[in-house]
């Protein structure tokens, strides 16, 4: 019976968090448009950057305050997941990278967007640890853990394997598809870091996934061999495709991403880990045991 309660709570928050808190989330970050008055826009780039940044603080509060509820009800995965569901609602509102270039062909419009990835990262990882922090049903979990030498393995784990899967899944920069790229790091992500370091607190494995978020614009930058290939459409304001696969990605796009798939990577290497405890527990017992 308890258990059956536990999944209709579960329903009952995602129904809320997709109906009613994301669509608010969504009406915050669409108050910043483009200069021509497009939704192509993000937090500092566009017609206002202090509406821009107000509307993602109000997104990120409404998230963060959603996800502490369902975390305190159900359990802290959950609590990051809901959040990730409000935050998509928020992400999608948000403008095209594409379309964002296109209209302000400067190659400092990559250094902007590093910038706000690693604003939007550091609050990610702030939302992650509250969230974690105050869910009561696992105060010994490994969301609990301090900080400690597995740290920093956790975060490059969580970067690369993330930023791996991101580029694989990322084919154009529609909204559905960038938002489903961040899901497949978050999720991708998260394994490699808990199976790597699974004592790790779980807001560093948010934070490296969301650091794909600075990493993948300052790649096209400084890293890349096509880049002046890549400022010539920069300036020209032709890209027609030819964006870098991580660069296609929005900041808040790789933040919703990560919170709805950093706690499915968790439960993927929980399994994981389960099952070779199991094998290792039945191969150490004596023959005819």
């Amino acid at each position: 019976m308890k258990r059956v309660m536990k999944v209709i709570l579960q329903w009952v928050f995602a129904a809320i968090a997709a109906l009613v808190v994301g669509p608010i989330a969504g009406m915050a970050t669409a108050a910043n448009t483009g200069l021509d008055g497009s939704p192509d826009a993000t937090m500092l780039i566009g017609s206002s950057a202090v509406t821009g940044v107000l509307g993602h603080a109000a997104a990120l509060a409404l998230a963060g305050g959603f996800g502490l509820l369902t975390a305190r009800v159900i359990s802290g995965r959950f609590g990051l997941f809901t959040a990730g569901v409000v935050l998509t609602w928020a992400a999608a509102r948000t403008g095209r990278v594409e379309a964002i270039i296109s209209a302000q062909p400067d190659a400092s419009t990559l250094t902007t967007l590093a910038v706000e990835g690693a604003l939007l990262a550091a609050a990610a990882a702030g939302l992650a640890w509250l969230v974690c922090r105050d869910a009561h049903h696992e105060k010994h979990s490994a969301y609990e853990k301090p900080i400690s030498g597995e740290t920093v393995l956790a975060l490059a784990a969580a970067l690369v394997a993330g930023g791996i899967g991101a580029w694989l899944a990322a084919r154009d920069d529609l909204k559905g598809q960038t938002i489903a790229a961040a899901w497949v790091a978050g999720a991708l992500g998260a394994t490699l870091a808990r199976v790597l370091a699974h004592r790790s607190a779980g807001w560093v494995v948010v934070l490296g996934v969301c650091l794909c978020a600075v990493a993948g614009p300052l790649l096209a930058s400084f890293a890349s061999p096509s880049i002046e290939a890549l400022r010539l459409h920069l300036y020209s304001g032709t890209i027609n495709g030819s964006l870098p696969s991580l660069v296609r990605i929005a900041p808040l796009d790789w933040i919703a991403g990560a919170f709805m798939g950093v706690p499915v990577g968790m439960s993927w290497a929980g399994s994981m880990m389960e099952k070779r405890v199991e094998e290792a527990s039945a191969s150490a017992k004596p023959s005819g045991a």
